[in-house]
């Protein structure tokens, strides 16, 4: 949830915004980078690593 709050502090374009999350949720869910980013690198590099941390917690099912 972070990460949206974040996202939406940087981005003030709904459209970037909503492109953005729906980035975010690929990655989370498959792994998938986009192609092109729409932040800066270095944050795409936090938000990955948010991800990855959280992810790192959950319990295989």
């Amino acid at each position: 949830m972070f990460i949206i709050y974040r996202l939406s502090m940087e981005l003030q374009d709904p459209e970037q915004l909503l492109q953005t999350v729906i980035d975010v949720i690929k990655y989370a869910s498959c792994g998938i980078s986009p192609d092109r980013l729409i932040v800066s690198p270095e944050l795409w590099e936090w938000i990955k690593t948010e991800i990855d941390k959280y992810n790192s917690f959950q319990s295989p099912m």
